[in-house]
Parts: structure tokens; C-alpha cells; sequence
């Protein structure tokens, strides 16, 4: 438990530090159209699920795709942010990535349950792209 305390606090520290190293941004406010609230994946994935979505394994093979189109661009993003910052914080940023992963993963792994049926794992893999798209955004607004 108290790894756990020190782990957050850490991952805390380090973005505090890291956002006082950067120069200030002026940033617009992001304008989100109706259609993204209501659709937030991309339009490969409204289409994979048009073709494929009547049956779970084709819903999950559309989901899955997505999942990895999101994955890139997280790997982008922290690629971009490793490189961007001071070399002495890289380790700590790494710290904080793999630290960020085992969260998204029991988070949405907590939604699906060997009792959950095929609706737990859909729900798993919807959670793990959403929470990818939020990382992706986290970083990209940091760095």
C-alpha cells in the first residue's frame, strides 16, 4: 500500500515538474462538435463496425482495431514527450508510462469478468481505447 501512496505521489511530482519546464502554451479551447461527443472513435472503426458489427467477434475485431490505430498514436505522443524533455527525467517519465498502463489495464480489466459474459469483454476493450485516446490527449497537452 504504501508503494502504491509513493508511486502516485511520484507520478504527481513528476508531472509537476515536468509542466514547470515547459514554456507556457496559449491554448484555445477545443471546440467538440456534436457528432464527436455521440461518436468518439474514428471513422475506420464506424465503418469495421457497419461491415462486421452485427456479431460479437465482429463488433471485438472492430474494437481491437481501433485499439491498436489508438495505440500508435499514444506511442507518437510519448515518443514525442521522451524526446522533448530534459534527459535526466526520461527514466521518471518511463516510470510513469508503465505505471499509467498497469492502471488502464486493471481499470478496464475490471470490467470484464469470467461472469461478465461477452459484454464484459466489449465493454474491456471499449474502456482500454477510450482511456488510450485520454493518455494520448494527456501527453500531447503536457509536451
Amino acid at each position: 500500500m504504501k508503494k502504491t501512496v509513493m508511486l502516485l505521489l511520484a507520478i504527481g511530482l513528476l508531472f509537476t515538474a515536468c509542466q514547470s519546464d515547459i514554456k507556457e502554451k496559449k491554448t484555445e479551447p477545443i471546440e467538440v462538435k456534436e457528432t464527436q461527443q455521440k461518436q468518439p472513435f474514428s471513422k475506420d472503426f464506424y465503418k469495421c463496425d457497419k461491415e462486421r458489427g452485427e456479431t460479437t467477434i465482429g463488433i471485438a475485431s472492430c474494437l481491437e482495431e481501433e485499439l491498436n490505430r489508438e495505440d500508435k498514436k499514444l506511442n507518437t505522443a510519448y515518443k514525442k514527450a521522451k524526446e522533448s524533455i530534459q534527459s535526466f527525467r526520461r527514466e521518471s517519465l518511463k516510470k510513469v508510462q508503465l505505471a499509467w498502463i498497469a492502471y488502464r489495464d486493471a481499470k478496464c480489466g475490471f470490467l470484464h469478468h469470467k461472469d461478465s459474459g461477452s459484454s464484459g469483454s466489449l465493454d474491456e476493450q471499449e474502456c482500454l481505447i477510450k482511456e488510450t485516446m485520454i493518455r494520448a490527449k494527456e501527453l500531447k497537452d503536457i509536451f
